[in-house]
């Protein structure tokens, strides 16, 4: 429990101004059995020989808090225990392959704090994975191209009236969302993995096949800046298809490498501008509008082609925004 330290402060929303409370009680059915008891009948025997029924003790995993309204802030133990950065050390020993994906959010959050150019760092943390048995180091800047080349396409495609598309780079959110406002938010929210979701998929595909060997062989870790993303691998969605195995198997935080987590959002809003002013030889107009809300305007002349806002903290998941939009990126707190 030596990393309890390190935690967020996203997942512990104790710490934060803008808290959602949860539910005061879980809702797991969990089952209760009883015992059967046999008739009562006099037979003399020794201590020894009087076998005491065996009752199995009831689980909860991370996976099982996603479902829940309100566990995911008093279950910290639970994500700790489960992914922690002595459970990367363990794994890398007892798997065929293992795979390390490095955020660039984490590692310039690392730079930061070691007072080092970012190159210089992003080089450190590689030779220190592979230094411990990691095979390869992978940099999830490669899976979140994927995500960004997609953005322009799925924008398109969505019909005015289902706008605005929402995008989120917190799972937390997303969470939020299916949870206690799932008709009103997650149609609208984008079917789009996160780049830890495509590195994930990438690696536990084409490297198995690759390596010739089988998913479940392969340990794939990811080192992001946000503790959230522990509940992001955990989902049902981002197994293998066809089996239970996790396309990511662990999520370490930049707390668990120096003490202390931090970060940004991946430029989800800003590249949906950016490829509409090019498609459409428009220009991009930024205007501060709170300090929680920014928005971006493409311009055609003095025709609005599209906005586009970026709303910061777990208020924006409950405040009802009167401005017409077509994207909506929820980012975590600043």
């Amino acid at each position: 429990m030596d990393d309890i330290g390190g935690f967020s402060g996203v997942v512990k929303l104790s710490n934060v101004s803008d808290f959602i409370a949860p539910n005061l009680d879980c809702i797991i059915p969990l089952e209760t059995k009883r015992v059967k008891k046999a008739e009562p009948t006099v037979q003399i025997r020794t201590k020894e020989e009087r076998k005491k029924p065996k009752i199995e003790s009831i689980k909860i995993s991370l996976a099982d808090c996603l479902a829940c309204n309100g566990c995911i802030t008093s279950a910290e133990t639970v994500l700790i225990e489960e992914q922690s950065l002595s459970k990367v050390w363990e794994s890398v020993a007892t798997f065929r392959l293992s795979i390390v994906t490095v955020s660039p959010q984490a590692v310039c959050s690392i730079a930061a704090k070691l007072a080092i150019p970012v190159e210089e760092t992003a080089r450190r943390i590689s030779r220190f994975f592979i230094s411990r048995g990691v095979r390869h180091v992978v940099d999830s800047s490669f899976g979140r191209q994927f995500c960004l080349s997609l953005l322009m396409e799925e924008m398109e495609s969505v019909p005015s009236t289902s706008r605005p598309l929402l995008s989120s780079a917190c799972p937390g959110f997303v969470c939020y969302a299916e949870k206690s406002q799932g008709e009103l938010l997650v149609p609208r929210i984008s079917k789009i993995r996160s780049p830890q979701a495509v590195t994930g998929a990438l690696v536990k595909n084409y490297l198995a096949l690759k390596y010739k060997i089988e998913p479940c062989q392969i340990f794939h870790a990811t080192v992001m800046p946000c503790f959230d993303k522990k509940l992001e691998a955990s989902r049902e969605q981002f197994l293998v298809p066809g089996t239970k195995i996790r396309e990511t198997d662990c999520v370490v935080s930049t707390g668990h490498l120096i003490g202390e987590s931090g970060g940004s959002s991946g430029g989800y809003a800003y590249r949906v501008a950016m490829d509409y002013a090019s498609k459409y030889n428009g220009t991009i107009n930024t205007s501060q509008l709170n300090k929680n809300m920014e928005l971006l305007e493409v311009l055609a002349g003095d025709e609005i082609l599209l906005r586009v806002a970026k709303g910061f903290g777990g208020r924006m998941a409950t405040t009802e925004s009167k401005l017409e939009t077509a994207f909506v990126h929820r980012l975590r707190s600043r």
